[in-house]
């Protein structure tokens, strides 16, 4: 996941945007802001009466083919297109948007940035007048915290049932799993940590580390008392004594293959289809589920508040539920939110996870971005990119 706002060099966001005009997608991104403004952007408290009437009428269809097809023809009465918000990686969307396009006729026009700064737009939008987004996907905490401060509609939807229920909010939905694995470079180490504890006590020496990573020290504290029984400050006390021994980084991307080229040992934070790609590109690189479980956090979509498209916003919502994970994530090897899928971290046998608990996480996020950031300073180094 990019960490600037545009997520793309210069040069490659015009390469890139010939390919998504041609695929039907403006990327807003490339230009500034979106053109396109919603319901909100118009003045005046944003409303969700139009939203609850495409819900109404949907009423009674429960065939999934006819509720798309319904979708579908309402979202053409809307003007036939949407707006989306998206920390998406930017292939991702070049994808996505192209095979929405073809099963629907609906044109998706994109705002593409980092989680921070989707969240960030979002919210100085909402207290402007109104979001001009209609659907919004953000990662981490950011969908909680977008969900918190009212910005995100009410999510109704059967296609849900279809999700693990750890994904399923009120006001959104995990779109994919964010494993973070522990990997390590075969040439530093024939044999990886047998545990957590041991990782953090023992493995120390060449450790690499993401520097906004808030979102898994709370899960690898909450971890460390439910499982090991420790207390909130013997935790950090452990995660923060092995953190001042490591390097920072910006960016998982760069981490991942620089541990992979021998450059730096092991890190406890990888995105975890990053570790496969990494691997199946040839890197000295290995990772175990028997350190575990591992922690997981989702990349979350919901409907934004006063959605102009609303008929538009659910349809393209329930094709990231479903299809995009069976086409685009088995071919990237993320993990997905499906039941019963075997991608990414569910294709590996023994692999378990501690899914991060959103309502506990975002009730404390300050603080724990906060202690994060004070254990970062605490190696004394500037971050490596």
């Amino acid at each position: 996941m990019s960490r600037s706002i545009l997520g793309i060099d210069r040069v490659r966001c015009r390469g890139l945007s010939a390919i998504l005009v041609a695929a039907g997608l403006v990327l807003a991104a490339c230009g500034g802001s979106p053109t396109v403004t919603g319901a909100g952007g118009q003045g005046g408290s944003a409303s969700d009466d139009k939203l609850e009437e495409v819900y109404s009428q949907l009423d009674g269809v429960t065939d999934l083919q006819s509720r798309r097809d319904k979708l579908i023809d309402l979202a053409k009465k809307e003007g036939g297109s949407v707006t989306w918000y998206t920390a998406f990686n930017a292939d991702d969307v070049a994808q996505l948007v192209k095979d929405f396009k073809s099963k629907t006729g609906i044109t998706v026009k994109v705002y593409r940035a980092g989680s921070a700064t989707v969240r960030q737009r979002t919210e100085q939008e909402a207290s402007g007048g109104g979001i001009r987004a209609d659907l919004i996907s953000a990662t981490g905490s950011d969908p909680g915290i977008i969900a918190k401060e009212g910005h995100y509609a009410k999510l109704k939807s059967p296609i849900t049932d279809q999700l693990i229920p750890e994904a399923v909010f009120p006001e959104w939905f995990g779109d994919q799993v964010y494993p973070f694995a522990v990997a390590w470079n075969k040439d530093a180490y024939s044999q990886g940590p047998k545990d957590y504890r041991d990782l953090l006590t023992n493995f120390t020496d060449g450790m690499a580390i993401e520097q906004t990573d808030a979102d898994w020290l709370y899960g690898m504290v909450a971890y460390l008392r439910k499982e090991e029984g420790m207390s909130e400050d013997e935790a950090l006390k452990l995660v923060g004594d092995a953190i001042k021994k490591s390097t920072p980084f910006d960016g998982h991307t760069s981490m991942t293959e620089l541990i992979a080229a021998g450059q730096f040992k092991i890190s406890p934070d990888n995105y975890h289809y990053r570790v496969l790609k990494t691997i199946k590109g040839g890197g000295k690189l290995t990772w175990s589920p028997d350190v575990g479980p591992i922690i997981s956090e989702f990349g979350g979509t919901g409907i934004a508040k006063g959605a102009a498209h609303p008929a538009a916003a659910l349809l393209l919502a329930e094709y990231i539920m479903v299809d995009n994970q069976k086409t685009q994530w088995v071919k990237s090897q993320r993990t997905a939110t499906l039941k019963g899928s075997k991608i990414g971290v569910n294709a590996t046998e023994g692999a378990e996870q501690f899914f991060i608990d959103y309502e506990g996480l975002i009730a404390d996020i300050t603080r724990y971005q906060k202690l994060f950031s004070d254990m970062i300073a605490a190696t004394g180094k500037k971050a490596r990119s």
